[in-house]
């Protein structure tokens, strides 16, 4: 019976034993890159759509027992989009019944803010801001759900007043355009930016239509 192995025996079992863990090693990474891509893309989508869902219907937290309205209830005689590519709209907010009325004021712009990672690099990110908030620096953070920071380092490059043909019809509304581009300092299997856009039209009711 012997003692040991032939050296060109451990050599053998060496060898495979690194081709082995080579390829588990190799499908481990691969997985794991697929699995926080998966999550990342899921993230980004829901943050899209929670602000989506707060610009159109809650610009604003709730406030000293007041509920605010989003953009669907906005209205504004004059333009809606200043020229600094700021959204200027006023609404009507509901207190704490029904008869409580109070009016309010939106102005949403870009704003941004330097983090610093865990790397202990700093990174500037982008997000909407709603300046007409009540005690708005408390809340700075309302229309920046996930801290996922938008692409567009300019509003100009996320909202317009327009009206869109090939998306409305002749008799449409004119409507607010926000182009809305999330990403995340996460790499696609490719090396890309991990990235999420989302298109929302907002009408506005109360302009003046097109004939």
């Amino acid at each position: 019976m012997r003692k040991g192995f032939t050296l060109a025996e451990v050599m053998i079992a060496s060898s495979v034993m690194v081709i082995a863990l080579t390829a588990i090693v190799s499908a481990f990474i691969t997985t794991h890159r697929m699995l926080k891509t998966a999550m990342v893309d899921a993230e980004l989508s829901l943050s899209a759509r929670e602000l989506r869902e707060k610009l159109l219907f809650h610009a604003s937290p709730s406030v000293n027992g007041i509920h605010y309205a989003g953009l669907l209830s906005g209205t504004n005689a004059g333009s809606v989009v200043e020229s600094s590519g700021a959204i200027s709209m006023s609404a009507d907010a509901v207190g704490s019944s029904l008869d409580s009325i109070e009016a309010q004021a939106m102005r949403i712009l870009l704003s941004s803010e330097t983090v610093t990672g865990e790397d202990g690099t700093e990174e500037t990110r982008y997000f909407l801001f709603n300046d007409g908030t009540p005690n708005k620096n408390n809340y700075k953070r309302w229309l920046w759900p996930g801290y996922m920071t938008l692409c567009e380092e300019d509003i100009s490059d996320v909202v317009s007043n327009c009206y869109d043909s090939a998306v409305l019809n002749s008799s449409g509304p004119y409507a607010l355009c926000f182009n809305i581009e999330l990403k995340a300092n996460v790499k696609n299997l490719d090396g890309s930016q991990t990235t999420h856009r989302e298109r929302v039209y907002v009408p506005l009711f109360r302009r003046i239509q097109p004939e």
